[in-house]
């Protein structure tokens, strides 16, 4: 059976998953089968498993913690391995969560982040997978691989480039032809769908964020004291590059909470209650879009203006005759 837990490992008290780690090469293909090697972490839930018929089903990790993914994939960890009774594996991406070739400190410097690439990735899985087949007796059984995100890029390109390892694939969200420049992929249309999403819940909440946004990036010195108050942030803002952190901040809050629409409350990406998006936009109801406000005074002087006119006995009619 497979190696037990390294100490100090961390595993929840109330998860299922075994935690273990498996050593990996740093370098498959340019080091003459003399590559060092690292510790991988993985997790094994064998729950629903039934070793006479179960298959793999293994989730290829993405950029993050290995939990985060093993406690947010119930659909798999549930659903797919209830009806499969397959045995369950994750595999944490290099480079994070604990399985790291380096001291974390140092991993993303130029002369070490070189085996931070798709095709390491991959045969750290390749290999896991060899390892895991070995040691729980299932080499004549499938293996299905998940992912979402770029986890779902991963998984798809398993299935293409190892279809002797990966038998089927699940890619959720994948955005396959999103790359720089690419035809295929419009520079703002994941921007545009995330806008649609807010605009489906209320019609006019991507103009205020827009208006926010516009007036953040236009703000002057003398207004930065009383923006660090309104957002109330660590520490006060004190250059253009403050504001510019501070956009992206909320940016990328909009864009999580497009991502986890879920109707259901989740911990993915950040802590967030049942369809954020919609609980989100509730404040706005009662705020005035720009051209609300501008409108809204319009009306206020033709209201006065009417009012006025009845008062004194005059009709906007009678003054339409007289100039006639």
């Amino acid at each position: 059976m497979p190696k037990a837990p390294r100490a100090g490992a961390e595993r929840p008290n109330d998860s299922a998953a075994e935690e273990y780690f498996f050593d990996t090469k740093l370098d498959h293909f340019d080091a003459d089968g003399k590559s060092p090697t690292f510790p991988m972490r993985y997790l094994i839930d064998r729950t629903y498993w039934d070793p006479a018929t179960g298959p793999i089903l293994f989730y290829a990790g993405n950029e993050g913690d290995i939990y985060s993914f093993y406690d947010n994939t119930g659909f798999m960890t549930e659903t797919i391995a209830k009806e499969t009774k397959g045995l369950i594996v994750f595999g944490e991406h290099r480079y994070f969560g604990v399985s790291y070739p380096y001291n974390p400190s140092d991993a993303f410097t130029p002369e070490h982040n070189v085996y931070l690439t798709v095709e390491q990735v991959s045969m750290d899985y390749v290999e896991l997978v060899k390892y895991v087949r070995q040691e729980y007796e299932v080499e004549d059984k499938a293996c299905i691989v998940f992912g979402g995100s770029y986890g779902g890029m991963l998984a798809a390109w398993l299935r293409l480039k190892y279809p002797q390892t990966f038998q089927g694939a699940l890619a959720a969200s994948a955005p396959f032809l999103y790359f720089k420049d690419a035809p295929s992929a419009p520079e703002y249309e994941y921007a545009d769908i995330c806008t649609t999403d807010f605009r489906d819940q209320l019609e006019k909440s991507p103009d205020l964020i827009k208006e926010t946004f516009t007036n953040m990036m236009a703000s002057t010195e003398d207004q930065w004291a009383e923006m660090s108050e309104i957002f109330n942030t660590c520490t006060p803002i004190s250059n253009s590059s403050d504001v510019s952190h501070l956009y992206s901040h909320y940016s990328n809050g909009y864009q999580y909470m497009a991502m986890t629409d879920y109707p259901y409350p989740a911990f993915f990406l950040e802590p967030m209650p049942a369809w954020p998006i919609k609980e989100a936009v509730k404040p706005f109801e009662s705020i005035p879009t720009k051209a609300e406000y501008e409108s809204s005074k319009l009306f206020s002087a033709n209201f006065w203006y009417e009012s006025f006119m009845g008062a004194t006995g005059l009709k906007t009619s009678a003054l339409s005759d007289r100039e006639r």
